[in-house]
């Protein structure tokens, strides 16, 4: 991760190679997909940029996403079985022909919700280094980042009233 932090997955597979990168529609969570061609496993990792985590991995033998942000996990069994799991998640990860629901007028619906996201994150990113104390190179790169978001926001914010 960008902080410097790293995690470890304890998962049954070796050498898996990345095979796609799924975005939510509103910018702030990440679907990275590995896929193992020895064994046929998929590995399915979700990253959540304002909270910069990333969760435990699902482990399948294939999955789908749908256009109404359905998807579909074929788990994966050691042995050979009669019946499958499979497991249906609501996710962010939604069609190209989705409309966002809400207030089109709005001052942030006319900035972008990924450029809001963004910047929250980038503000959680000054605020976590400032609680660990770790004022280097690291921090001056969150400010860099941040300063650009809330001159960004801003700017939006200013231009919205300057309209209506």
């Amino acid at each position: 991760m960008q902080t410097g932090e790293y995690k470890f997955f304890d998962v049954p597979v070796e050498q898996p190679v990345f095979d796609e990168l799924v975005t939510s529609f509103n910018g702030e969570d990440y679907q990275y997909i590995f896929y193992n061609m020895d064994s046929g496993i998929y590995l399915v990792y979700s990253y959540n940029v304002i909270e910069q985590t990333i969760e435990m991995p699902i482990v399948c033998s294939g999955y789908s996403h749908f256009s109404n942000g359905e998807m579909v996990v074929f788990r994966h069994e050691n042995e050979p079985r009669k019946n499958h799991t499979l497991q249906v998640w609501q996710t962010p990860y939604v069609g190209k022909d989705f409309e966002v629901p809400g207030d089109n007028e709005s001052a942030l619906f006319n900035i972008g919700n990924k450029d809001v996201v963004n910047c929250i994150a980038a503000c959680r990113g000054v605020g976590n280094s400032l609680r660990k104390a770790k004022l280097s190179k690291c921090l001056h790169g969150h400010r860099q980042r941040s300063s650009k978001y809330f001159r960004l926001l801003f700017l939006g914010l200013i231009k919205k009233r300057h309209l209506t």
